[in-house]
C-alpha cells in the first residue's frame, strides 16, 4: 500500500512540475501534457482519474490556481499579474475559476502570517550556530543510520516491482483497437487488424500473449493501464486506433510499459489498402524487439507469411471473422450464417485461402454436431475442410485444433493430442489447444497433464467470466488427483473473482462429498440451492450441477427418496439425462429401482444400453473414455442379481491404466454394487483400482513439488 501511495505521489509531482514549467503558456493543455509525458491522451486521462479523481484539464487548472494562491500570498503582484503568470489571460475568467476552487475571490487573499514570520525570522537569525566535535560525531552517526534505514526501506518498497518485472518481463495484452472511422461498419476492419497483430504476436514462444477473449472486457473501459496490466498479469500493453476511409487507412499503435505506465514506442502509419497487410507482420516484430523477446527464424517466417494475395478475399474473410466472433461470444445464430456466406465469397476470389477453409470447418462443427453425433459419417465434412486448409498451409494452428476435435470425438485420443500439439507448435499461446489437451488427458486420467494444461489455459485466458470457469476446472482437477487443500484454494480464487456465494458453497460441497463427508456436503449443496433460486437470472449451469450433486450425494448417503427428488429437478433443467451425463442417468435408474419403480428404472437402464449400442454402431464404442460404460453395465447387472456379468464388466472397466479419486470413490460407495460387494473378485478389483489411484496421486504430488506448487 505504501508503495502504491509512493508511486502516486511521484506521478503527481512529475505532472505538477511539468505544468508549472509551462505555467505562463495559456495553450498548454491535455495534448501538450500527454506529449511531454510520452503518453496517450486516453492513458493519461485514466491515470490521472485513478490517482487524483479528476480529469486532466481539471488537474491542470488546479495546479494553476494553487500556484496563483501562493503568488497572491507571498508576493506583491497584482491579481491581473498573477492571472497572467499562471496562464489565465482573462482576469474575469481567472477570478471565476479561483472563486469556484477556493470559495472566495482572489481579492480577499492576504499575505499569510506564517510567511511574514518566516520572512522576519530570516532577517533576524542569520548568525551560524557553533557546533562542537561531539555534536559533529553525533550528526555523522545519525546521518549514516538514516542512510542505512533509507536503503533498507527502499529495498523492501521496490523489491516487489523488481520481482514482478522478473516474472512477467515478456508478457503482453493487446487491447481492443479504437475505431476512429465515422462509420461503425468499418469496425470489422479495425477488429481484424487488432486480431491479426495479436495472432502474430502469439506465434512468438518467448512472449506470453493473453487471448482476445481476455482483452475484450476492456473495450470502452476507462481503467488505467497499470490496473489492466495487474489484472491481466502482464508487463506490456499494446493500444491502437484506426481510421479507414475508402482505400486510405491510418493506424496508430503504441506500446506501453504497464508497470511504469510509460510509453515505450509509438507509430502512426498512413497506407493504402494494398500496402496494409505487411503491417500485420511488421508491427509484431517491432513490438517483440522493444520488449526484447527472441523471435526465431522459424517464427519470423510464420509471422511474415501472407495469408492471401487477394485483398478482396481478405476483406470478405475479415468480415466473416467478425460475424463468427459475434456468434462465438453471444451465440448469435444469424451471425453464424452470415460468417459462412462471407467465407464462401472469399473463396470466389482466392480458392487457396487456407484460413477460410478452417473457418468453414469450425462453422460446420457448431452447426451440425448434434444431428450427426451418432452418424457413421460424423463430422467427415470437417475433416475434409481441415485437410484442404492444411494442403494450402500446413502451419495453420486453427486447422490442427479443429482436426483435433474431430479425432477426439472419433475416440482417437492420442491422435487428437498430436493435432493439438501441432497447433501449439505454430502458436505457443493458443489457450484453446491447451484446454482441449487438458480434457483429452481427463479422459485417460493422466492427471499431471490435466493440471499442467489447465494451468496454462488460466495463464493465457484472463477474461473474468472465463477465468472463473478455468479456476473451477482446476479445482475439479485437484479433486480428481486427491488434493483437497489445492481444491479449496482454487475454489477461493474463483470466489474472489465471482463474489458468487452460491457457486462457492457448491464447490465446497463437492470437495466435502469426495472426502466422504456426505452430511456436510448435503448442507452445503442445500445452502447453494437456496441462493441459486433467489438469483436473477439463475446461473443455469451451476443450478443444474447443484441438483445433480445433491441427487448423487443423497444416493450415496442412502437418502433415496430425497435423491430421486433432486434428480428429477436436474432433469427439468437439462432435458435428456442420458446425453447430459450417462453416469447420472444410471443412478436415476437405480433410484427408481430402490424406490420400487421398476418400470421407470428399466426405462433408464434400456436407454443406457441403447446409447452404448448406438456408440458401437457409429464406431465410437471402443473409445478409451467409454470404459465408464462397462462400469454402468456392471452396475445394471449387479442390481438385477446377475453377479457374474457384473464382475465381468467391472473387470473390463478395470483395464483403465490410470484411475482418479472419482472412480475409486464411486466403486467404494456406489450402492448399486451392494449385491456383489462381499465377493472376493469384487474386493480384489477395488484393491487394484486403489493401487492405481495411489500411484497417480503420488505422481501428481512429485510433479507439484518439482514445480514448487505444493
Amino acid at each position: 500500500m505504501a508503495n502504491t501511495q509512493s508511486e502516486k505521489s511521484v506521478f503527481l509531482k512529475k505532472l505538477t512540475e511539468i505544468i508549472e514549467g509551462n505555467l505562463k503558456n495559456e495553450q498548454f493543455g491535455v495534448s501538450e501534457l500527454a506529449r511531454a509525458l510520452n503518453m496517450s491522451r486516453s492513458n493519461l486521462h485514466r491515470r490521472v482519474k485513478v490517482v487524483d479523481g479528476t480529469s486532466v484539464s481539471q488537474f491542470i487548472r488546479k495546479v494553476r490556481l494553487t500556484k496563483a494562491m501562493e503568488l497572491l500570498q507571498q508576493t506583491s503582484l497584482t491579481i491581473s499579474e498573477v492571472a497572467f503568470e499562471c496562464g489565465f489571460h482573462s482576469v474575469s475568467y481567472f477570478t471565476k475559476c479561483f472563486h469556484n476552487h477556493f470559495g472566495y475571490p482572489p481579492g480577499r487573499v492576504e499575505k499569510s502570517e506564517a510567511d511574514e514570520l518566516n520572512s522576519d525570522s530570516l532577517q533576524h537569525h542569520d548568525t551560524k550556530p557553533i557546533v562542537t566535535k561531539k555534536q559533529q560525531r553525533l550528526i555523522i552517526l545519525g546521518s549514516a543510520l538514516f542512510v542505512i534505514i533509507t536503503v533498507i526501506v527502499l529495498f523492501f518498497i521496490f523489491r516487489p516491482f523488481a520481482d514482478r518485472n522478473k516474472l512477467h518481463d515478456k508478457s503482453i495484452a493487446v487491447l481492443p483497437f479504437i475505431n476512429d472511422s465515422p462509420k461503425e461498419t468499418e469496425m470489422y476492419f479495425i477488429n481484424g487488424t487488432m486480431e491479426a497483430i495479436l495472432d502474430n504476436l502469439s506465434k512468438i514462444e518467448d512472449l506470453r500473449v493473453v487471448s482476445r477473449t481476455s482483452v475484450e472486457q476492456y473495450r470502452n473501459n476507462l481503467k488505467s493501464i497499470p490496473e489492466i496490466g495487474k489484472e491481466m498479469g502482464v508487463s506490456f500493453i499494446l493500444e491502437g486506433s484506426g481510421l479507414k476511409q475508402g482505400d486510405n487507412i491510418r493506424l496508430t499503435v503504441q506500446l506501453i510499459d504497464a508497470i511504469k505506465d510509460r510509453q515505450i514506442w509509438s507509430q502512426t502509419y498512413e497506407k493504402k489498402t494494398g500496402e496494409f497487410l505487411e503491417l500485420y507482420s511488421d508491427i509484431p516484430q517491432l513490438v517483440a524487439s522493444k520488449i526484447e523477446a527472441t523471435v526465431t527464424p522459424e517464427e519470423k517466417k510464420l509471422i511474415e507469411k501472407t495469408p492471401t494475395t487477394s485483398l478482396t478475399a481478405y476483406d470478405f474473410y475479415q468480415r466473416g471473422r467478425e460475424e463468427y466472433w459475434k456468434y462465438w461470444s453471444v451465440g448469435d445464430l444469424v451471425a453464424c450464417e452470415k460468417a459462412e456466406d462471407l467465407y464462401y465469397k472469399a473463396l470466389k476470389y482466392d480458392s487457396t485461402f487456407a484460413q477460410v477453409y478452417s473457418g468453414l470447418a469450425i462453422i460446420y462443427w457448431y452447426k451440425h454436431f448434434s444431428e450427426e453425433y451418432f452418424s457413421e459419417s460424423f463430422m467427415d465434412s470437417v475433416l475434409i475442410l481441415t485437410n484442404i486448409a492444411l494442403t494450402y498451409d500446413d502451419q495453420l494452428p486453427e486447422a490442427y485444433n479443429v482436426r483435433g476435435l474431430y479425432y477426439q470425438e472419433k475416440g482417437r485420443l492420442h491422435q487428437a493430442i498430436k493435432e493439438f500439439d501441432k497447433a501449439l507448435e505454430f502458436n505457443p499461446n493458443d489457450w484453446f489447444a491447451y484446454y482441449c489437451k487438458g480434457w483429452m488427458y481427463v479422459n485417460v486420467e493422466d492427471l499431471v497433464n490435466v493440471i499442467d494444461n489447465f494451468n496454462k489455459v488460466a495463464s493465457l485466458n484472463l477474461q473474468s467470466g472465463l477465468k472463473i470457469g478455468f479456476l473451477v476446472t482446476l479445482c475439479w482437477s485437484y479433486t480428481l488427483a486427491g488434493f483437497p487443500e489445492k481444491e479449496k484454494y482454487y475454489a477461493q480464487e474463483a470466489f474472489k473473482l465471482s463474489d458468487d456465494t452460491a457457486q462457492y458453497y457448491h464447490l465446497q460441497g463437492w470437495i466435502e462429498y469426495y472426502l466422504g463427508n456426505f452430511e456436510t456436503a448435503i448442507k452445503l449443496f442445500e445452502k447453494a440451492n437456496v441462493l441459486f433460486e433467489k438469483a436473477n437470472p439463475i446461473d443455469s449451469y451451476y443450478y443444474a450441477k447443484n441438483f445433480e450433486f445433491l441427487g448423487e450425494c443423497c444416493l450415496m448417503y442412502g437418502q433415496y427418496e430425497e435423491s430421486l427428488k433432486y434428480f428429477k429437478k436436474w432433469i427439468e433443467v437439462v432435458g435428456d439425462p442420458v446425453r447430459a451425463n450417462v453416469v447420472k442417468a444410471f443412478w436415476i435408474g437405480y433410484d427408481y429401482w430402490i424406490n420400487g419403480y421398476k418400470e421407470e428404472a428399466e426405462y433408464y437402464f434400456n436407454e443406457i444400453i441403447n446409447f452404448w449400442n448406438r456408440l458401437n454402431e457409429s464406431g465410437k464404442g471402443e473409445m478409451e473414455q467409454n470404459l465408464r460404460l462397462y462400469y454402468l453395465l456392471s452396475g445394471i447387472y449387479a442390481i438385477k442379481g446377475e453377479k457374474d456379468k457384473a464382475i465381468d464388466n467391472l473387470k473390463i472397466f478395470n483395464q483403465k491404466q490410470k484411475v482418479s479419486l472419482m472412480w475409486l470413490f464411486y466403486v467404494k460407495n456406489d450402492p448399486s454394487f451392494d449385491s456383489i460387494r462381499d465377493e472376493p473378485e469384487f474386493q480384489q478389483i477395488v484393491k487394484e483400482i486403489e493401487v492405481k489411484y495411489e500411484a497417480e496421486h503420488e505422481r501428481v504430488r512429485k510433479w507439484l513439488e518439482n514445480h514448487e506448487m505444493l
